[in-house]
């Protein structure tokens, strides 16, 4: 009998390994994996993979010893996955968001001898995980959002004796935590966004000299808090969105701080922080979407002389805003949800340097968007959710400079729809929610890739920063 079971017991491993074999041919990004190299990089981010596709990987991973970043985003990748994963001993960045890989998983990665990057946001990680990821003598950069850590994870990430960048946003950090954190001086970028701070927090933070991008989006902070954090001039990126803050933090902020890059959307800064702002001289990337400005604070605004990048989406405006706001030095312009009509859209060709302009919902017909497309500067185009018919949809088809376009949700009918299909040769479109929907659910060119996260793209660059 036990020779009949050992001869059981081989089958059924050559069996489940033939299985394994199997499925990884079935998966098509394993399949093609050498499609999927760029340079020293794997990308296999949304290919469906999990925990049976890891070993493929390895051994892909063993016999091109060059590739040193992976990306396994939206996948299915649980801890096993994960365990397996952290042997290579290649990787120095891997993007791992949106996967399944929980505390084994993260704790497994103390152990990848080369890692000095990492993105595990959405991955069901806890206070164990985060113990086991502070072991780690090789990380730098720790992305680690909307997961399950708390002030015992915390406090071990903020004794690590290699990590200079920790974002902790939305994870339920307490006063512990956030404290621990903010009191260590080797962090150079910390995400506290959601989780608890208290004035001793705020002030240990201000002193905090080697902090260059500090996240506390609803966090509760005020103008006495933001008075404070002014006064740390190692700062270059600060983000205070949702939170209890006035025109007189911002007055402060504007007067004495060296922020190159402020998002403090969602407060009460109204028009007097606008005129502080316009008097600035650091700042280079403003987000204020929902602040009550109205026509007279961009007109307090249009005065600064060094924003780049400026949001004011849902802020009251109208077309004698925009006659101000393009008087502006911007390149890359967000203002959705304000009533800007086809009047104020052709005032943009005022903007000289504007390479992307954002103007969802705001009343913009086919004029606006003829106005729009021939603005030989402007390669990023999203007017989704207004009045563009037909003629707007010609007007972009034929534009040779247009690399994305989202005209969602518009009233393009068959031919305007069908010129774009035809005539369009950039790289992203989006046409969903036009008529007849049926048709335009067919024409969706590579629609993420332009209309991404933008903060969390500039959030990714500084952490790729912190490796060298």
């Amino acid at each position: 009998m036990k020779p009949r079971f050992i001869h059981s017991m081989l089958m059924t491993a050559i069996l489940s390994s033939l299985h394994l074999c199997s499925y990884a041919a079935n998966n098509q990004c394993i399949k093609d994996i050498s499609s999927h190299i760029d340079g020293s990089r794997l990308w296999l981010n949304n290919c469906k993979l999990d925990d049976n596709d890891i070993a493929s990987i390895n051994t892909f991973l063993k016999n091109h010893k060059e590739i040193d970043t992976l990306g396994i985003s939206n996948n299915h990748i649980g801890n096993e996955g994960m365990r397996d994963l952290t042997r290579n001993e290649n990787i120095s960045v891997l993007w791992a968001e949106n996967n399944n890989i929980g505390n084994k998983g993260a704790a497994a990665i103390a152990d990848m001898p080369n890692l000095k990057f990492i993105l595990l946001d959405n991955n069901q990680i806890g206070n164990e995980g985060a113990e086991g990821i502070s072991r780690n003598k090789t990380l730098r950069t720790l992305y680690i959002e909307n997961n399950k850590i708390g002030d015992q994870g915390a406090i071990a990430l903020a004794h690590s004796q290699t990590l200079r960048g920790i974002d902790l946003n939305n994870n339920p950090v307490g006063l512990q935590g956030t404290t621990a954190l903010a009191n260590n001086q080797a962090l150079r970028i910390l995400g506290l966004n959601k989780t608890i701070v208290d004035k001793n927090v705020v002030s240990a933070l201000a002193k905090n000299i080697n902090l260059i991008a500090l996240m506390m989006d609803e966090t509760q902070i005020d103008d006495e808090d933001l008075s404070l954090l002014a006064q740390n001039h190692s700062l270059e990126s600060l983000n205070i969105n949702k939170n209890n803050i006035g025109s007189k933090g911002v007055i402060t902020l504007a007067q004495i701080s060296k922020i190159e890059s402020l998002e403090a959307s969602s407060n009460h800064i109204g028009c007097d922080g606008g005129v502080a702002l316009g008097q600035n001289k650091t700042i280079s990337k403003l987000i204020l979407k929902d602040n009550m400005l109205g026509d007279e604070g961009a007109k307090a605004l249009s005065k600064n002389t060094t924003i780049q990048m400026l949001d004011l989406s849902s802020n009251q405006l109208t077309q004698k805003g925009v006659a101000w706001l393009v008087n502006m030095p911007v390149i890359f312009l967000i203002l959705n949800n304000n009533k800007i009509g086809d009047d104020g859209a052709q005032l943009f060709k005022k903007m000289s340097n504007l390479s992307d302009i954002e103007i969802n919902n705001t009343q913009i017909s086919d004029l606006g968007a003829i106005a729009l497309s021939q603005m030989p500067s402007i390669y990023a185009i999203s007017i989704s959710h207004n009045n563009v018919h037909n003629d707007g949809a010609f007007a972009f088809a034929s534009k040779e400079h247009l690399i994305f376009l989202n005209i969602s949700y518009n009233h393009v009918g068959t031919e305007g729809i069908n010129a774009l299909k035809e005539k369009f040769n950039g790289r992203g479109l989006n046409v969903e929610g036009n008529i007849p929907d049926i048709i335009t659910k067919n024409v969706v060119k590579n629609n993420n890739i332009k209309f991404i996260n933008e903060h969390k793209k500039e959030l990714i660059k500084r952490g790729l920063s912190l490796l060298d």
